[in-house]
């Protein structure tokens, strides 16, 4: 549509009792091609996210006890992920800069085309294969970063700790 709201899809809570009577579900939303957006936010609570050959300026995906899939995603600003108990697995990203904050979540990712590389995990490993990323920095306390194939310290492993 042609106002500044947007798409907006939200799981409407039925009571029955008092208590929350929920079915399991899927909802798919798909976008006509060769456009890009502006801005494209997808966040989820106990729900698996997938999403696939998306263009946008600014992608923000955030996710609570759901897994996270992305594939052939274009950003010409940035891709930020945030998630708490959560895993994602991308491939083929493109984007200026790449964030991730996780805690307790792993990170897999095959192919990311980027300028810049943020990430910032409390637990979790984080795995990038082929990045063309100049500028990478990483706060970790806890869990294995691997980008391609150099591996950055913990703050656990710094320290000598065992995990």
């Amino acid at each position: 549509n042609d106002d500044e709201k947007g798409i907006e899809i939200e799981y409407k809570k039925n009571k029955f009792f008092g208590l929350n009577r929920r079915t399991s579900g899927k909802i798919t939303v798909k976008l006509p091609k060769n456009i890009t957006f502006d801005k494209v936010i997808v966040s989820s609570t106990s729900g698996d996210i997938s999403i696939m050959d998306i263009d946008s300026r600014r992608i923000e995906i955030s996710s609570t006890s759901g897994d996270i899939c992305v594939l052939d995603a274009k950003s010409k600003n940035e891709i930020n992920i945030n998630v708490v108990s959560s895993d994602v697995m991308g491939n083929t990203l493109l984007s200026n800069r790449f964030a991730i904050n996780t805690v307790s979540g792993d990170l897999k990712i095959n192919k990311l085309t980027t300028e810049k590389i943020d990430i910032n995990s409390l637990s979790g490993d984080i795995i990038i294969d082929k990045s063309t990323a100049k500028d990478i920095y990483v706060t970790s306390i806890s869990g294995d970063i691997l980008i391609d194939g150099k591996e950055y310290k913990s703050f656990a492993k710094a320290m000598g700790a065992k995990k």
